[in-house]
């Protein structure tokens, strides 16, 4: 009998456990939703250009790869057999036509991003797809970083602008000649590196078979002639040591200008150790192979 007595203390006692897990598992499920709805990938990337709030930070996002490219080029073509080629003439003249096949559509592209770039900055609000446009450019050409989140979206812009640009075909010829020797040295034809790019990590490229000891430089690795000069153009317009010729690019462009090489060399003097006489000999290329000529900007 006392147990039936405190029956009813016992049906309450459950009924209120009951109801509290009831309860927690709503706020749970809440908190969830909650979490997936902050991620919204439509939510503003950067602020508006008229305001000086800071921008957010940015999520690592993927290359941008070209927006423009010509149905013919077959990027996995190999190159001719340059070596083989005992006519001067003529194994300079192919060597020319083929990097400048692969030049002129990254050059494309590059114009085009950088046209809908303009275009963007003279509307007076933007749309998610502009705001993705311009963080995807951002991180791209490391204007902003996850680390760094204190540049406005006029700043952004203006940056973008000095780097998202295009780069002579001529100038691309005469390194690449001179860089590979007319695409005839071990790292063009073992390693698609037609720039004499370096890398530091194990694996990442070939030794140099007369590298010092104690040295970890090898000559990059790409898997495609293109891949090699697409990485020297995001090189030419991202890293530091070209600053000066981006800034002689973007004077041109301020100037009303046409972008002409000559100009452009002066801030190419740290890509070899030569220096000075590594840009004169490249000018003299371009001179005597009349390359600006021959192979011009299209639509600069």
């Amino acid at each position: 009998m006392k147990y039936l007595e405190r029956w009813p203390f016992f049906s309450a006692l459950i009924i209120s456990l009951l109801v509290c897990l009831f309860i927690y598992s709503i706020l749970i499920k809440s908190s969830t939703d909650t979490t997936i709805v902050s991620g919204n990938e439509a939510s503003p990337i950067l602020v508006d250009k008229n305001k000086t709030k800071k921008s957010p930070k940015v999520a690592k996002v993927k290359e941008i790869l070209p927006a423009t490219k010509s149905s013919q080029v077959d990027e996995k073509k190999p190159p001719p057999n340059f070596a083989a080629i005992t006519d001067t003439k003529k194994k300079k003249r192919l060597f020319f036509e083929f990097i400048y096949t692969h030049i002129k559509p990254i050059n494309q592209s590059i114009l085009k991003n950088r046209k809908k770039l303009i275009r963007i900055n003279k509307q007076a609000s933007l749309s998610d797809d502009d705001q993705e446009f311009i963080n995807k450019l951002a991180y791209t050409y490391r204007v902003i970083s996850e680390q760094e989140d204190t540049k406005t979206q006029a700043q952004v812009i203006d940056e973008l602008l000095i780097k998202v640009d295009v780069i002579p075909p001529a100038l691309v010829l005469a390194q690449a000649a001179n860089e590979s020797a007319w695409g005839t040295s071990r790292f063009a034809t073992k390693a698609n590196n037609y720039f004499g790019i370096w890398c530091f990590k194990k694996g990442c490229g070939l030794a140099p078979l007369k590298r010092e000891k104690n040295k970890t430089n090898q000559v990059r690795l790409f898997p495609t002639p293109r891949d090699s000069i697409l990485y020297y153009t995001k090189l030419i317009n991202n890293s530091r040591t070209y600053q000066k010729l981006r800034n002689i690019r973007s004077a041109m462009r301020q100037n009303g200008e046409p972008i002409s090489v000559e100009p452009l060399l002066a801030g190419l003097l740290k890509y070899s150790e030569r220096g000075k006489a590594y840009t004169k000999e490249l000018l003299s290329m371009i001179r005597h192979n009349q390359l600006e000529k021959k192979y011009p900007l299209v639509n600069q």
